[in-house]
């Protein structure tokens, strides 16, 4: 068969044929075949042109997404299985958008981390963070080993002033109590919350 025309629509592009079918396609398929008006297309290079259409049209929502905000592998791919993406194609999409650098779980980490420890938060729970969106561990351990626990032990300092501004208890035994456990649950570990507390309160007797 051959291309009759090809016209533009609002977003994409109209491929009519000579034997009256018409696909709607994107610019992106039209510059990989070379697709132009008078053109012969075969079935192959037909079923090929269809494959990339449709490439072409999870690759533009998951596109879309992400120009929204920096996100992690995971949720790409979680993203395009709802939208009914077969594995083969997301792995396809995902690998080009890590090509085209627009994809990058340490990149999308190294601001993850550097969002929560300007909040105060603690190792365990930005490390927490991470698995839940499915980081490498190799990425994980490399992100966080560029923070030391001088960092931790300033943020620590800082939970504990606001905390005890807030929480004011005569009891001091229970103040301890409850300010380690709000220590923990913000991701400091056992080791970290104990020296910390037991200095301040030694230093403020």
């Amino acid at each position: 068969m051959v291309i009759n025309d090809i016209t533009k629509n609002k977003k994409n592009y109209i491929i009519s044929f000579d034997n009256g079918i018409s696909i709607e396609t994107y610019e992106d398929t039209i510059i990989e075949f070379y697709l132009r008006k008078g053109m012969s297309v075969n079935d192959e290079l037909f079923d090929k042109i269809k494959d990339s259409t449709l490439f072409y049209s999870y690759y533009n929502q998951a596109l879309t997404y992400i120009l929204k905000g920096e996100k992690p592998i995971s949720k790409i791919k979680l993203f395009l299985r709802n939208k009914e993406c077969d594995e083969e194609l997301i792995s396809k999409i995902i690998e080009s958008f890590i090509n085209k650098g627009l994809l990058d779980d340490k990149r999308y980490f190294e601001i993850l981390s550097s969002y929560y420890i300007r909040r105060n938060y603690g190792p365990f729970y930005i490390k927490s963070k991470a698995k839940s969106e499915q980081i490498d561990d190799i990425i994980i351990d490399k992100v966080m080993s560029s923070y030391n626990n001088a960092d931790y032990y300033k943020s620590i300092d800082i939970l504990i002033e606001k905390y005890l501004k807030i929480n004011k208890e005569e009891d001091i035994k229970k103040v301890k109590e409850k300010l380690k456990k709000y220590l923990y649950q913000r991701g400091y570990s056992i080791d970290m919350v104990i020296d910390k507390v037991e200095e301040y309160f030694y230093e403020n007797r």
